[in-house]
């Protein structure tokens, strides 16, 4: 993963997140002037990169959100739906991706790709640099989903937004409970090199 810069001029690392059940590679940071970029490196198989096929042709129809409302695409699957909402994210449409992320969730809250949303709706608030809403949806996602296999990850975008908030010591105890807690996870090897560098 690189790194980019901050709106305060200091060097923040980018996010890199992997989505589980795509494959995809995911590394969020802001570009330099101002707008948030998503990057995406496949490393799925063609056959199960983000495409049109007969199959998926439902995850196609993504409807907006209105405010207070949120529908699921008339005869879309759980999936084709979580796609829908995934694919936004990938093009750029962050706030869109949210929104559907979090229709996702009214609708499938028991989910196994639930946690996987949750995350993606915190994410999606760091590429809009909400840091606030970043950390409150993260936490929502450790909170509901404890035993997920995304907590760790929530947990390393949480000390991220606390780094762009400018709170160095707050960033910190995050980095160093996902250690303990996680000790073994891949985050826990991102949240050791970006302890030494808070040091």
């Amino acid at each position: 993963a690189g790194a980019a810069e901050s709106s305060s001029g200091a060097t923040a690392p980018a996010d890199e997140i992997i989505d589980a059940p795509h494959g995809t590679r995911i590394t969020t940071h802001p570009e330099p002037h101002g707008s948030p970029a998503a990057h995406a490196e496949t490393t799925a198989p063609p056959s199960a990169q983000m495409s049109a096929t007969p199959d998926s042709a439902a995850a196609e129809t993504v409807i907006a959100a209105i405010p207070g409302q949120s529908l699921q695409p008339a005869g879309a699957t759980e999936k084709q739906f979580y796609d829908a909402a995934y694919r936004q994210f990938v093009n750029g449409d962050y706030a869109g991706a949210r929104s559907q992320f979090q229709a996702f969730l009214e609708h499938h809250p028991q989910s196994n790709l639930a946690p996987s949303a949750a995350y993606w709706i915190g994410n999606a608030h760091y590429a809009l640099r909400d840091y606030q809403q970043a950390i409150a949806a993260q936490r929502n996602l450790i909170t509901r989903y404890p035993d997920s296999a995304k907590v760790p990850d929530a947990m390393l975008n949480i000390a991220s937004s606390q780094t762009e908030l400018a709170d160095r010591k707050a960033a910190k105890q995050t980095l160093e409970e996902l250690i303990a807690r996680y000790p073994f996870s891949g985050a826990a090897e991102k949240a050791k090199q970006r302890l030494s560098r808070l040091n």
